[in-house]
Formats: C-alpha cells, structure tokens, sequence
C-alpha cells in the first residue's frame, strides 16, 4: 500500500498514534476503496463485536468485487492489456483487514468462510501486499499465480520512494488465487 499511497515513510503503527494525519490517509483510502466496491455492485462484510450500551466495534471487514466488474485503475488496466487479460470472470477479494487489537482470533477466516459460501464454486482472486498476508491467504486455502513488482525504478522493496543513492528495486506483489474447494 506503500506504493500507491507515494510514501517515502511507512505508516507506523502505534499506540497511540503519532501521525493523526497518515491515519486519517488510511481512513480516507478504506473509505474510498469500500464505496467503489459498492459502486461496482460489490460487497462488504464486517465482523462487529458487541461493546457496551448497545454499541458495535467493527474488528475486521472484507470488500469483495464480482466476477465481470473492476475497479478503474490506469496502471492495472494497462498491466491487465500487456498480459492479455480481459475482465476478470472470478470474484475478487480486493482487501480485508483486521484491526491489530483483534488478529489471531479467526476474524479473517470467517470473512473467508462466508466470502466462499457466497462465491460458491467460481474461481476467487486477490493480491496480496505483503508476504505475511500472502501467508495468511495460503494457510486459508489460496496459491499464487504470479508475482508483480511495481514501481521498478521509483520504490524500494517496500513500496517507499528512494533517495537517489538508494536501489529502486520495486516493491514485489504476490498475485493469488483459490480454487473451488479452498476453505472446506
């Protein structure tokens, strides 16, 4: 996410937040990233948990865009015509999230289950940004298919500008994918 947000600094993620601003970016990027799923006639679930005075605290959600829909970008578009690659027939798992507080619990598991059940038998895909979610992904059924580096040139392995001295080796972008029977 480094990369498409041009950052030459990661978002940290501390207790309490030093940067109100790169919070309020990321807010700004779910929100935005939530409403075109909704737009393409997509979903999006969320895990609620129950707090005090009736209240819900949403702990982990997952945006899922059907088969023959995208969401407009330049640079997937041309990356999707150099491959050959029309729209996609497959759903797609285009991001899930778990607030830190609440991972481990199996949040993200059931947002997959149910992510399954409603996608039945059709192919589902997703990209992966950072090994470790690409590790969660495999452990919940899913296999890469290809890996991407963007930004050759302009970013580091991390998806940060670099200074003029600094490689610009690209920030890696596992691509996966699950068969039918993922998450049985």
């Amino acid at each position: 996410m480094n990369w498409f947000g041009g950052l030459s600094t990661a978002i940290m993620d501390d207790n309490p937040p030093l940067n109100v601003r790169k919070l309020e970016n990321l807010r700004i990027f779910l929100d935005s990233v939530n409403r075109s799923v909704t737009l393409v006639g997509g979903r999006v679930t969320v895990v609620a948990i129950p707090q005090g005075s009736g209240q819900e605290e949403i702990v982990a959600f997952a945006a899922w865009v059907p088969p023959h829909k995208v969401i407009e970008d330049r640079a997937l578009n041309q990356n999707m015509a150099e491959n050959n690659r029309g729209l996609q027939t497959d759903h797609r798992l285009e991001i899930t999230a778990t607030d830190p507080d609440y991972q481990g619990k199996g949040y993200c598991r059931l947002l997959m289950k149910e992510g399954f059940s409603t996608c039945q038998s059709k192919p589902i895909t997703l990209e992966a940004t950072t090994a470790h979610s690409r590790d969660v992904y495999a452990h919940l059924g899913f296999e890469v298919v290809e890996s991407l580096t963007l930004g050759k040139g302009q970013v580091n392995n991390r998806g940060l500008r670099i200074a003029k001295r600094e490689p610009a080796t690209g920030f890696p972008w596992p691509s996966t994918d699950v068969t039918e029977n993922a998450g049985d």
